[in-house]
């Protein structure tokens, strides 16, 4: 028996692997392997496979953040990610994997789910059904596919679906809210004398990205009254996972960890501009591909019966995108200055130099403000 962390015992799989299974029967011996990914999240523990003979399990491990790092170095602040309301609250992917809000979804699957487990008051364990997922090529017609699958699941809450109770309306502030002290030294200047920063961050950038920071209360308020749904809200890439290689293939939609209230629009900023962006892809295709993305999503709204203005979903999108990434560019490149160990999980994440992640981000900034320009000029309709 190989076992890796975290330590896993007999008595951990005698109640889940008969749930797996679908009969009595013993764990066997069994395996227990890390599933490659760059560890970001500070309330992640990890998440591995666990495989049996003729059984398959994921363990996710969620973790309270106390003493952990965010991704830029800092030290996690006390009580970050306790508040439910938190854009990052530990608990919340246990607690909505344990209730019924992901049965029967719309143009989406959630993984099933075969226990919840409390390790101790700072740990869970989830229990996860092993999706057989096969390696897609990232066409414009699956970007297109899956966007309309998220308008059918968005726009099943316009339509009618109650919006689970317990949902956090406050992502996005509690996201932004992150980046108040880096605001507050890029408009001091701080280190904008170091060359990379200054690559990065020429004087109108600092600019468009301050007045983004202004802006910031306003937009959230017309955000709260456009059309609301109930979201996923981290819908990229390899979050997304297909049971077949047919492009319009109904995709299992794993790590609920984000998911809450949101606007309808703002579900795609991550498949639209996040995927694209992850993978390094040329400006220009990825504002196509954010484009296509959205008409896409449109189609899915009305496919739901979901009667929502083009203008206030663009609005969302535009607003959802240059809120939860205009404002990070110059903490995640000062922090990876700072930290040798930033740095090199940026260069493992992208798996590119940082000075090519640096200048990638610079283009990928300038995108990002234009879609907080679009965002301007869409709410003073609602002024």
């Amino acid at each position: 028996m190989t076992v890796l962390r975290p330590t896993i015992g007999r008595s951990d799989l005698e109640p889940i692997v008969p749930r797996v299974v679908g009969r009595d029967v013993e764990a066997g011996e069994w395996q227990c392997e890390p599933l490659s990914y760059v560890e970001l999240n500070p309330v992640s523990g990890g998440v591995y496979r666990v495989t049996g003979a003729g059984w398959s399990l994921i363990l996710k491990v969620l973790r309270h953040p106390a003493g952990r790092a965010l991704p830029t170095g800092e030290p996690v602040p006390p009580g970050w990610g306790t508040d439910p309301r938190h854009y990052n609250y530990w608990l919340r992917e246990a607690e909505i994997l344990g209730s019924d809000e992901l049965d029967d979804l719309a143009g989406i699957s959630a993984p099933r789910v075969f226990g919840i487990v409390e390790r101790s008051s700072t740990s869970r364990w989830l229990w996860l059904e092993d999706v057989p997922g096969v390696d897609v090529e990232w066409s414009d017609n699956r970007y297109r596919a899956v966007a309309r699958r998220l308008g059918q699941f968005n726009g099943s809450y316009v339509a009618g679906r109650p919006i689970p109770a317990e949902s956090s309306d406050a992502f996005l502030p509690t996201w932004v809210a992150d980046s108040a002290d880096a605001i507050t030294a890029l408009a001091n200047g701080e280190n904008l004398d170091h060359p990379t920063l200054a690559r990065l961050c020429p004087p109108d950038v600092v600019a468009r990205v301050i007045r983004l920071w202004d802006e910031r209360h306003a937009l959230f308020a017309t955000l709260a009254r456009l059309p609301q749904c109930f979201a996923h809200l981290d819908a990229f890439g390899s979050n997304l996972l297909f049971r077949n290689g047919e492009v319009d293939a109904r995709p299992t939609v794993v790590d609920w960890a984000f998911a809450g209230r949101a606007a309808v629009g703002e579900e795609i900023v991550q498949l639209g501009m996040l995927t694209p962006i992850m993978a390094m892809t040329r400006v220009e295709d990825g504002r196509r591909v954010a484009a296509a993305v959205f008409d896409a999503y449109l189609a899915g709204l009305e496919d739901a019966g979901a009667a929502c203005d083009p203008d206030d979903v663009a609005l969302a999108y535009s607003a959802g995108a240059a809120l939860r990434w205009g404002l990070v560019a110059y903490r995640s490149i000062a922090g990876a200055i700072e930290h040798e160990d930033v740095a090199a999980t940026f260069e493992e994440f992208y798996g590119r130099p940082l000075d090519e992640v640096v200048d990638y981000t610079a283009a990928t900034q300038e995108w990002l403000l234009d879609e907080a320009d679009r965002a301007y000029r869409l709410a003073s309709r609602h002024q």
